[in-house]
Formats: structure tokens, sequence, C-alpha cells
């Protein structure tokens, strides 16, 4: 099978989810930080999520809700583009913008992995600052 599949093909793939991890484990950090109780921010981070997947699935589903893509985090967060980008046009893969042929504009690689680490890491700076000016441990 590896004689017809190029592996290195997929990277892209694989570091966007690397990419969703950072984020949405520094949101659960965050959420954590400003919280007393473990039940509770895992109940948050948990219904951020589901309520950003449903968003994004309204937003596919529907045209008139299509705007709704704009507001959650899934939507920098694609895997098969990523990689058909990666192998169809090497160069634009590393431009923050991806232009396309009907005048279209979206993030490409670097945009994509750069929001996602980028607010993940701010997440994680806010989760830090908020952890050091608070007492621990939480009680259990």
């Amino acid at each position: 099978m590896s004689d017809f599949v190029d592996v290195m093909d997929f990277l892209p793939a694989l570091t966007i989810i690397f990419a969703m991890g950072v984020f949405v484990a520094g949101f659960a950090s965050m959420v954590s930080s400003f919280g007393r109780y473990r039940w509770r921010a895992v109940g948050i981070a948990v219904g951020f999520v589901i309520l950003q997947q449903t968003m994004r699935i309204l937003a596919i589903s529907k045209p008139e809700y299509n705007y709704l893509l704009n507001f959650t985090f899934f939507n920098p967060f694609d895997p098969e583009g990523l990689v058909n980008v990666f192998n169809e046009d090497y160069e634009q893969y590393w431009q923050f913008w991806q232009y396309g042929m009907q005048g279209t504009i979206r993030l490409s690689g670097l945009g994509c992995h750069g929001i996602l680490l980028g607010f993940g890491l701010l997440c994680y700076l806010i989760g830090s600052w908020r952890f050091s000016r608070r007492d621990l441990p939480a009680p259990i």
C-alpha cells in the first residue's frame, strides 16, 4: 500500500489536527483557570465545542446560515482542503490567504495553522495569568 500513497502528502492533515488539539486544550485550560469546580469547567468546554460544531453543521447545510462559519473555530480546521492545496498548489499553501478562481478568498495552510495555534497559545496565556492569581488546588 505504501507504494501507491506518499505519506508526506498527508502532513498538513496531521499538523492541522495538532493545531486543533492545541486550541481545544488551551481553551479548556483557560476555562478551568476561571472556574472553581472541575465538572463546571469540563461542561463549559464540552458545551462550547458542541455549540461550535452545531453552528458549523447548520452553516454547511443551509446556505442562508453560511455566515455562521465566520464565528466557529472549525472553519480553519479543514484537513482535506489543506491536503489538496498542499499537493496541487504547493506555493499557495505557504501563504496566509488562498485566492480562488472565482475571486474567492479563504485561509490557506499558514493561515489555518496560525489562527488555531495563535488562539490556542492566547488561551494558554490567559489561563496561565489567571492561574497565577488564584488559590490552588481546587476543592475535590
